[in-house]
């Protein structure tokens, strides 16, 4: 999203159902069958495909997660 603001985004898993949205939008509602439980860890990424930009997280939350080591 190109306009300089700031944006709340939420991703929720259940299993093998993901739902994903942006600013209260919705733009994922799915069932992924090749989702399978792995360990993994939370990590961000994000290009420009250009030239340069700021991609910044505030107030990260993860809740309801479960550590199986």
């Amino acid at each position: 999203m190109e306009d300089t603001g700031w944006h709340t985004m939420s991703v929720e898993v259940q299993g093998q159902y993901v739902q994903v949205s942006i600013d209260g939008t919705l733009y994922l509602d799915a069932t992924v069958p090749a989702l399978t439980t792995f360990p993994a860890h939370v990590g961000f990424t994000a290009a420009t495909g250009g030239s340069t930009n700021w991609h910044l997280i505030d107030a990260l939350e993860v809740e309801g997660f479960i550590c199986d080591e």
